[in-house]
């Protein structure tokens, strides 16, 4: 099978389940968006421009679980700083964050055609801008919800790290890595939630280097005290 006809078999997979989860989580987004409307002023959608394939920029969708206006801040390694008691983060927020429903609304992403179910993680156009020319290869797909970053650490891992996932995802593309990762992703958001936050001890500053070893996509271990790509 050819990759033109597996992206066109991933495009439909995407549509079925943007539609199903769209249908299942409806109830639940109108009781949370309430709660986030009540506790503090601003939108409830929180909309961030992000990198999608080929470097097109659109706008991100999640429901919004900080305090509006609050500034953004970064590990030393680059990546966003997402601490376990951030102040800038609501009550309903927390809740939120803990199992990824502030993630739901990039369905529509989905349906949009901006993103995937499964693909590298998004990023945003500044951070884009800053990696290095082996991680621009991850840009050959669309950005997805669910990621192999998600599954293998997500925030715990360093931001070299996470890119070179997202390269193995590119490289090593398959719809049965696809779904063996929905799997994954789903018990990894809604069972265990492992790697929601930044490490409790800053990440010593990561020096990227030029890709040279395709990582396993399936039998990486998780190493998030890692400082360097090997």
């Amino acid at each position: 099978m050819n990759l033109e006809i597996k992206l066109g078999i991933k495009r439909l997979v995407d549509v079925a389940l943007a539609v199903f989860g769209l249908l299942l989580c409806f109830p639940l987004f109108l009781l949370t968006a309430l709660l986030v409307w009540l506790e503090s002023p601003g939108p409830v959608i929180f909309r961030q421009a992000r990198s999608g394939k080929d470097g097109v920029v659109f706008q991100m969708y999640k429901i919004r679980t900080m305090y509006d206006g609050v500034p953004h801040m970064r590990n030393p390694d680059g990546s966003a700083f997402i601490a376990r008691n951030d102040e800038r983060v609501t009550r309903v927020g927390r809740w939120l964050r803990e199992f990824s429903l502030d993630e739901t609304p990039q369905l529509f992403n989905v349906l949009r055609g901006d993103m995937s179910i499964v693909g590298p993680r998004p990023e945003k156009p500044d951070y884009t801008a800053e990696l290095p020319g082996w991680a621009l290869e991850k840009l050959r797909f669309k950005p997805g919800c669910l990621s192999l970053t998600l599954i293998h650490g997500r925030n715990e891992l360093p931001w070299a790290e996470r890119n070179q996932l997202d390269i193995a995802y590119v490289r090593g593309f398959s719809l049965w890595l696809d779904a063996k990762i929905m799997v994954r992703g789903v018990w990894t958001m809604f069972v265990n939630r492992k790697g929601l936050y930044s490490p409790p001890k800053p990440l010593a500053t990561v020096t990227l280097e030029p890709f040279e070893k395709l990582v396993d996509p399936i039998a990486h271990h998780q190493t998030a005290s890692k400082e360097r790509i090997p």
